[in-house]
């Protein structure tokens, strides 16, 4: 039994690392569900799904590491239902955004990101929930737009904030970031 068991777990592995170097391999713009669209975002193209009226208050969600803009649909269409405009974004380099030709995935340039995809919708004020290593650049662009920010919330929240936030990732965590395989 616990053989088997490990033998299904393997095959699973294998059969999510095929479909991610598939997806990989081919193209964002075509390979990205319907549920969704690209939006420019400064140096890249944003993927985002978006629910709920279009004059409603606006929530806008991230994700932490190796998870996408579709971790919040259960909360979104809740929230969409009860009047909100939902905003769920895939924070580069993961999901189906575009990676940055510079790779830099610091705080400050997430969230100049973050920004400019919500500048390309026309959002003016919005309400922050960031899940994980999402917090950071949430945060920061809490930080530098506290104007157009009416609240955060953090889940999980990874913040490192012993951290310089335009310090980009060191040598391990970049090669993480920039792997193929591990995407």
């Amino acid at each position: 039994a616990l053989l088997g068991l490990g033998l299904l777990i393997c095959i699973g592995v294998v059969a999510f690392r095929v479909a991610g170097q598939m997806r990989e391999d081919g193209d964002e713009l075509s390979d990205a569900p319907s549920t969704g669209r690209f939006v420019a975002a400064e140096d890249v193209e944003i993927f985002l799904q978006e629910l709920g009226p279009a004059d409603g208050p606006v929530l806008v969600f991230t994700h932490g590491a190796g998870a996408w803009s579709e971790a919040w649909r259960s909360a979104m269409e809740v929230l969409a239902k009860a009047g909100y405009r939902c905003v769920s974004l895939d924070v580069p380099p993961f999901g189906f955004s575009r990676r940055p030709n510079n790779a830099d995935y610091s705080a400050v340039a997430q969230a100049r990101r973050l920004g400019a995809a919500l500048d390309t919708l026309k959002v003016k004020r919005f309400a922050l929930v960031a899940h994980s290593i999402g917090s950071r650049p949430a945060m920061e662009l809490a930080l530098t737009n506290s104007e157009r920010v009416s609240a955060v919330v953090l889940v999980s929240a990874a913040l490192s904030l012993d951290q310089d936030p335009s310090a980009k990732p060191g040598a391990f965590a970049s090669t993480l970031l920039n792997s193929r395989f591990l995407r």
